[in-house]
């Protein structure tokens, strides 16, 4: 079967590159040609430029300006993704629009289109497109895999309805979210997790050359700008309370990333080595908590507010039996918390990933069987 995966393979974001490659090897292994859809319009190609260009002339002079003392490590990191995008996924050529890929795949007999993994379905992030959805006629049939609406509603999603119930078969990564596409197109979604999880922690780390083991550092990771502060705080007293040197994957850049602990030009294949060998996790993603399980760490998946409305690490960590490992950053307790979760040992969580990857391989099968 000709397979066709569309998702954010571009973004210069670990989990996103790195679950578009574990899709795309578990197709791969199970027999069929598989293809990652290089679609990346001009708007998607400017937020995901090394310098700087989604806003106006002043502003875009300002941030890059600010940016030169990193020059020569974004410039290291930006070369990393970009090897690894041309050398790990199948691209197919680029297209810029949505009818040049429709073109595409009608004339090169695609039999089936998959939309995901990743938010996908979440029209709120700056590169959202109506591409994801396939929004028109092909012979293809058309699925999502463990497509995420992030902290998207039903009424900001609604204006794609009419293209969610075009889809032949329907998945969604959380729980959450199976409801709110029902109601929606009228259909209920499946749902799977991650594509990660379909390589087992043997395979990524053959993938990269290396082992999981000890290597006796504690590993931060995060996301969100604003809470950024805090979690390298707590981050500091872990390092502090095990005793262990402390080492951050920097993706945001400031003052804090000229300290020494901070790794300014990582790219997927660092990223999954350093997960590999760390011995404690604080990270506030949905992709660094995936890992943690996946390598078997100690960790501790931060959550900005107590209310947060974006459930996707906190569904995982439910599936897997690991809620407890969940801190909200504002909480008053979340020093005392965190300094628990360092006594504690590392996630017995390797049954509930097995379910976990044994429900998307079943999913898979039903997927690509053929009509």
């Amino acid at each position: 079967m000709k397979i066709g995966i569309i998702t954010y393979h571009f973004a210069r974001n670990y989990g996103a590159i790195l679950q578009c490659y574990a899709l795309q090897e578990q197709l791969c292994s199970m027999g069929h040609d598989v293809w990652v859809l290089n679609y990346q319009n001009v708007r998607q190609e400017r937020n995901n430029s090394l310098h700087h260009k989604r806003d106006g002339f002043l502003s875009n002079l300002a941030v890059n300006v600010a940016l030169l003392p990193f020059e020569l490590k974004r410039r290291s990191k930006e070369r990393k993704f970009a090897e690894y995008e041309s050398s790990h996924l199948h691209l197919t050529p680029r297209f810029y629009a949505i009818e040049e890929m429709r073109d595409f795949v009608n004339k090169e007999g695609f039999d089936l289109l998959i939309s995901g993994s990743d938010q996908v379905f979440n029209p709120n992030i700056a590169d959202f497109d109506e591409a994801f959805l396939f929004p028109f006629e092909t012979s293809a049939r058309k699925g999502s895999f463990a497509a995420s609406l992030g902290s998207a509603t039903e009424t900001e999603l609604a204006p794609f309805s009419d293209d969610l119930a075009s889809f032949d078969v329907l998945c969604v990564r959380e729980n959450t979210d199976a409801p709110v596409v029902n109601r929606l197109c009228g259909r209920s979604p499946e749902v799977v997790d991650d594509p990660v999880f379909l390589l087992d922690s043997k395979r990524w780390a053959q993938a990269v050359d290396t082992s999981v083991e000890d290597r006796g550092y504690v590993l931060g990771y995060y996301i969100n700008k604003e809470a950024s502060v805090r979690y390298l705080e707590l981050t500091e007293q872990v390092a502090s309370e095990l005793g262990l040197p402390l080492k951050v994957i920097n993706v945001r850049y400031g003052r804090d990333s000229f300290k020494p602990e901070m790794i300014t030009d990582a790219g997927p294949e660092d990223f999954l080595k350093l997960f590999a060998g760390a011995s404690f996790v604080c990270t506030d993603s949905f992709h660094g908590t995936a890992f943690s399980l996946l390598f078997g760490k100690r960790f501790v998946s931060f959550e900005p507010k107590s209310n947060s409305s974006d459930f996707r690490k906190r569904d995982l960590l439910s599936k897997v039996g690991e809620p407890w490992r969940s801190v909200a950053v504002d909480s008053t307790s979340a020093s005392a918390l965190v300094s628990e979760l360092c006594g504690r040992s590392a996630p017995a969580a390797q049954d509930g990933i097995g379910r976990v990857r044994e429900a998307q391989l079943l999913f898979l099968e039903k997927m690509t069987k053929e009509n």
